[in-house]
């Protein structure tokens, strides 16, 4: 098919009129910009699409619990199906219903996350979207939760989601779908295979649209969202990106977006979103500590991880704690190297050894193999001293294998 320049070019060959080639030129010049903008574009979506680790986002949507929670779903579902059949995807959607209504007035949330786990690893989804329902006024709030089996282990996978966002009952408007649809592929995107460039790539995509839905989130347009939610999407944003991207200066703002959202509770607020940010701060900090070496962001990560901690408990969630655990104890074992805390290293190996005993390498290879590094680092600064110093390892009968 002939191009939009060559078309240009002949009739500029074929006019003899001088008063209409300068004009046939300039447009000449347009066509050539627009033809190498739309094949960078299409060169970007290539490499999006190329190799990626799946063909097919799948995303599940649990059906709200209570009175009006159906009739509620119905228009969710409609409108998230309108959304991804407008083809603007740049990896097919699937949008698939989950039977089972997830709400947390059922169980608790313990019981609805590892629900919400069944029902991934059933239909070998990528995300869940599930929601709850207010009987005032019809309200409601969606949030996603990732498929912990999906992907690879890297660091952006240890962030919770983006933990909910606020509706008015009824039609969903467009500018909802498009962010909850967005929203939903960026989880996606967020454990996806060590290629920076492919990630990074798409998540710049989902933002654009992620913009256009919200005008920032900070600026958010969509009903009923609430400034704590749009800080949390723009500190969750930041977390991913800086982490695909390993650039210090994102991860720094991220952090500080995790404090200020943090001070929007009250002093001692123990609930499970104050815990998610503490969380996903955690695991910013601790990738800042990585690359600075900065002995503030070792501390750091140690105090919000170990607050965490006292959430994510080994019992409730024991998955979590243990992957919270691996960050205290990584930059605690850094500092015992430094200060040649001899007292410290033992402590710290046997730990994680203990740690180690509840992944399963055939299973969880990645996170088995790091933890493995961290005692390596520990036997190479004392090497003489840990032949003699490490006790035999613990058993770990109060923290159940991962799975």
């Amino acid at each position: 098919m002939m191009n939009l320049l060559s078309v240009v070019l002949l009739l500029s060959s074929v006019s003899s009129m001088e008063n209409i080639v300068f004009p046939v030129l300039v447009l000449a010049g347009v066509a050539v910009l627009l033809e190498l903008y739309w094949r960078g574009k299409q060169q970007d979506r290539d490499i999006i699409n190329d190799n990626f680790y799946i063909d097919t986002v799948k995303i599940v949507f649990a059906d709200l619990g209570g009175k009006h929670g159906a009739s509620q779903s119905r228009h969710i579902r409609r409108a998230l199906t309108l959304e991804i059949q407008s083809g603007s995807e740049i990896l097919p959607v699937s949008l698939l219903e989950s039977p089972v209504p997830m709400s947390l007035d059922e169980g608790g949330r313990v019981k609805l996350l590892q629900t919400g786990q069944d029902i991934l690893r059933r239909e070998n989804a990528d995300v869940l979207i599930w929601g709850q329902i207010f009987s005032a006024d019809n309200s409601y709030t969606l949030s996603f939760l990732k498929n912990e089996e999906k992907g690879s282990e890297n660091f952006a996978r240890l962030l919770c989601g983006v933990e909910k966002i606020h509706f008015q009952g009824g039609e969903m408007p467009r500018s909802g779908a498009l962010a909850v649809v967005t929203l939903a592929m960026a989880h996606a995107f967020e454990v996806c295979e060590n290629d920076k460039k492919r990630s990074i790539l798409g998540l710049k995509h989902l933002h654009d649209r992620l913009e256009q839905a919200m005008a920032l989130p900070k600026k958010g347009k969509l009903p009923g969202l609430t400034d704590r939610e749009r800080l949390w999407i723009l500190a969750w944003w930041s977390s991913v990106t800086g982490l695909q991207k390993g650039e210090q200066a994102m991860l720094a703002d991220a952090s500080l977006q995790w404090d200020e959202l943090l001070k929007s509770w009250p002093v001692g607020d123990s609930s499970y979103d104050s815990a998610s940010s503490r969380n996903n701060q955690a695991v910013v900090c601790f990738f800042l500590a990585q690359i600075t070496q900065e002995q503030q962001w070792f501390y750091r990560t140690q105090d919000v991880g170990q607050k965490a901690q006292a959430f994510f408990r080994k019992t409730g969630y024991p998955r979590r704690w243990s992957e919270l655990e691996f960050l205290v104890l990584s930059v605690s074992s850094a500092m015992a190297i430094r200060q040649k805390n001899e007292g410290l290293m033992q402590q710290n190996m046997t730990a994680f050894k203990t740690l180690q005993k509840s992944w399963d390498y055939d299973v969880h290879p990645d996170f088995w193999v790091r933890i493995d590094v961290e005692i390596d680092h520990l036997q190479q600064a004392f090497p003489e001293k840990s032949k003699v110093m490490i006790p035999p390892v613990q058993e770990a009968e109060d923290l159940p294998p991962i799975v």
